[in-house]
């Protein structure tokens, strides 16, 4: 149960289609249940509303009372009271699909489990309005589906602690962490791309991701001209889709008089994303906010240096110094700095790199996280059959 699957893209619908096919090529059914919908200000979408996606049956339901992220789907309920399935994994915590699924799973005794994807936020990044909200949530899914579900994931010790807040007992919680695509530990000569978009000769510096002012794309065109002095031959490549951001870096970067420093791809295809970072010297993920960054561990398992900001998620996976660099959020002279240390130190790069890739290795193949999954579903129906 998602609010977003392919062909929508971030972070909720490319986790929960990786999980779901990684199941279905270990032998299990898996059916997605979906909303007819993408993000707001992107295309709508033009999919089946029942189709075979890899194998995995998807079914889109018409959403209403849609605000922000928050959607109701009507054909939810019919489609859980005609089907029973062993598992219900749901993904998008504070999600009315969520207590949906929690109910009907615990009334047809199902496995039931909730993936939050990074429902939490540190104090100052939301409102007090939405603040007092989600709190009020948090005491009433306490008690509903929170307690309806068997097993509770969260990215990180931040999102577990969080948890534990509010359930004041761990026994459910688990960590799994997002997974890079199996498309990401795969080299492959990037020259299609350099020769596509003009990289040839150039230090490349890659963001990927959508233009949003939360991913503070305008942070990397102020750090550029310090970094410009240095290198000559510079490129700033922006992936992703423009939401709002583009139009302010392209005047900032005039005014900074670097603006044939940068290039703004936009939307990319799957293959040319992969081969990007093979092509790159560097990756930054410069969020004010970032609850994990599913970007930055492809990054890594291509072996590509990383810089980030201090936000919770990215923090939690960098390591400062050994698998890439962390700043303070919104400082673009350590932005600066960061980048020309990489650039200007071989030795640097290469530990950086490798010890990067050998982190996504170990810890984020989907491969290893289903291996977890598999097992925690297993372990709670096994105990239902002993009992």
């Amino acid at each position: 149960m998602t609010p977003y699957y392919h062909p929508s893209i971030g972070g909720v619908a490319t986790q929960a289609k990786y999980i779901a096919e990684e199941l279905f090529n270990r032998g299990h059914q898996v059916d997605v249940i979906t909303a007819y919908k993408d993000h707001a200000n992107r295309p709508k979408l033009q999919v089946s509303k029942i189709e075979n996606v890899n194998g995995v049956t998807v079914f889109r339901y018409k959403s209403i009372l849609n605000i922000g992220h928050m959607s109701v789907m009507p054909g939810l309920i019919p489609h859980l009271i005609k089907h029973k399935y062993d598992v219900i994994h749901y993904h998008s915590y504070r999600h009315p699909l969520c207590d949906i699924s929690a109910f009907f799973g615990k009334l047809k005794s199902s496995v039931n489990v909730m993936q939050g994807q990074g429902p939490f936020f540190e104090p100052g990044e939301i409102n007090g309005l939405k603040k007092m909200l989600y709190e009020s949530y948090d005491i009433f899914a306490k008690y509903t589906m929170l307690r309806f579900s068997d097993l509770i994931f969260a990215l990180n010790e931040y999102e577990k602690e969080r948890y534990f807040r509010i359930l004041k007992d761990d026994q459910r919680l688990r960590i799994i962490p997002s997974a890079a695509e199996g498309k990401s530990y795969i080299k492959n000569n990037p020259a299609p791309v350099i020769t596509k978009y003009g990289l040839e000769n150039q230090k490349v510096i890659l963001f990927v991701g959508n233009l949003d002012d939360n991913k503070r794309p305008d942070l990397l065109v102020k750090a550029l001209p310090g970094i410009k002095k240095s290198f000559s031959k510079i490129l700033l490549v922006f992936a992703g889709r423009d939401e709002g951001m583009q139009a302010p870096c392209k005047n900032l970067a005039e005014e900074l008089n670097v603006s044939e420093n940068i290039k703004f791809l936009g939307f990319i295809s799957d293959e040319d994303k992969h081969l990007l970072y093979d092509a790159a010297d560097v990756f930054a993920l410069v969020s004010d906010k970032e609850s994990f960054g599913t970007v930055l561990v492809e990054a890594m398992a291509h072996q590509l240096p990383v810089v980030v900001t201090d936000a919770r998620g990215p923090k939690s996976v960098i390591n400062n110094g050994v698998n890439g660099l962390v700043i303070n959020r919104d400082d673009s002279n350590a932005l600066t700095e960061a980048i020309k240390n990489i650039l200007s130190d071989e030795n640097l790069k290469k530990s950086l790199a490798q010890n990067a890739r050998k982190s996504a290795e170990d810890n984020f193949r989907i491969e290893s996280i289903v291996n977890k999954i598999e097992s925690y579903y297993f372990d709670i129906i096994n105990m239902r059959q002993k009992n």
